[in-house]
């Protein structure tokens, strides 16, 4: 259970502590004050950055150096430093890795961009996949950091062999190396999908009010069983490009509804309710020993109309603890009413 949060130079936050209760927390203000943020904040310590902020910089309020946020809870304090080209990470007071941060309190986060994943860019899809696993397993996060430094040496290698300063067997020792750390990420992917595809169909139903059949489709960029051959064959291509053409970092995935893209054949609505369906997988997923992952609903109920808040509702297993924000409260659920904790930042924006 997450008991508070102090946020200390962090956007429209000069220092503010704010404490929760182990159910149903609502965090309500207009745009500006503050209520993503918190949300934001939290979800730090479960995907190891700001959603919506990149580089994490950025989230620093405006004028201030350095910005930090702490978490409190009944089994370990953690906390983040940010400034310029430097993050420092604590756990329990001791400084650790920054990656350490991905799963330290596992969450899913409901919000607007989220319900609109399929027609996002496919490395927000991918993302989607890829933290997901990542807080389940720890080991992923380094595979994923590893990958993209062997990605980025390969790159600045195919830039040297297009100006004539090395020659191609420089790459046989990075193909080998990115088809190791390929298989891992294409095989944990693989097998995030096979547990979504055993539960997506009836709860998309329940949602949509449709029956049918939904999967979740991988779209690979190469056939990973010969991606070392598939990288000889791109290479030319990829001399010329400067840039790796094919691997994990290529991938997309699509939802389907009856074999037909629901990016294409469903209504918006529909779409969303199928983005929603994929969340609520994540909650049995990352769900471990009986302990249930964080909930951050994010304005996600102002995107659906009341019928479709209800049915939202209706399939959330709620878990041990839940963070909503909204604009209003009469956006939230009556579900969500009862002995929730209210944090009101509706006083204007918070100093």
């Amino acid at each position: 259970m997450i008991q508070k949060i102090r946020l200390q130079n962090i956007r429209c936050f000069k220092d503010r502590i704010f404490e929760f209760n182990k159910n149903i927390n609502l965090i309500i203000g207009q745009n500006g004050t503050g209520k993503t943020t918190i949300l934001e904040a939290i979800g730090f310590f479960a995907f190891g950055s700001f959603v919506s902020s990149t580089p994490d910089l950025s989230a620093v309020s405006d004028g201030q150096e350095v910005g930090r946020i702490e978490i409190f809870s009944k089994q370990k304090d953690a906390s983040v430093a940010i400034s310029t080209g430097k993050r420092v990470t604590k756990i329990a007071k001791k400084v650790v890795k920054n990656s350490r941060l991905v799963g330290f309190k596992k969450a899913v986060l409901f919000n607007p961009q989220t319900v609109e994943i399929t027609n996002a860019s496919p490395q927000i899809r991918r993302k989607e996949i890829d933290i997901a696993i990542a807080q389940k397993d720890p080991a992923f996060v380094s595979v994923l950091l590893e990958y993209r430094k062997v990605l980025k040496n390969r790159n600045s290698l195919l830039k040297m062999i297009s100006r004539g300063q090395t020659g191609e067997n420089v790459l046989e020792f990075w193909d080998e190396k990115l088809f190791e750390l390929s298989q891992h990420i294409y095989e944990s992917r693989m097998a995030f999908i096979g547990y979504t595809n055993e539960r997506i169909s009836p709860i998309y139903s329940k949602l949509s009010l449709r029956d049918g059949k939904s999967v979740l489709s991988y779209k690979p960029s190469c056939d990973y069983e010969r991606y070392q051959e598939a990288l000889v064959n791109v290479r030319e291509y990829d001399i010329t490009s400067g840039s790796t053409s094919i691997g994990p970092h290529r991938d997309d995935f699509s939802i389907l509804f009856n074999t037909r893209d629901i990016k294409d054949h469903a209504s918006r609505g529909e779409q969303r309710l199928a983005a929603l369906a994929l969340k609520l997988i994540q909650i049995d997923y990352l769900s471990e020993n009986n302990h249930k992952p964080t909930l951050l609903l994010d304005d996600v109920f102002s995107e659906l109309d009341r019928n479709r808040r209800e049915a939202l509702v209706s399939n959330i297993d709620f878990g041990e603890q839940v963070f909503i924000s909204a604009t209003d409260r009469a956006m939230i659920p009556v579900a969500f009413l009862g002995g929730s904790n209210l944090i009101d930042l509706n006083g204007g924006l918070v100093e």
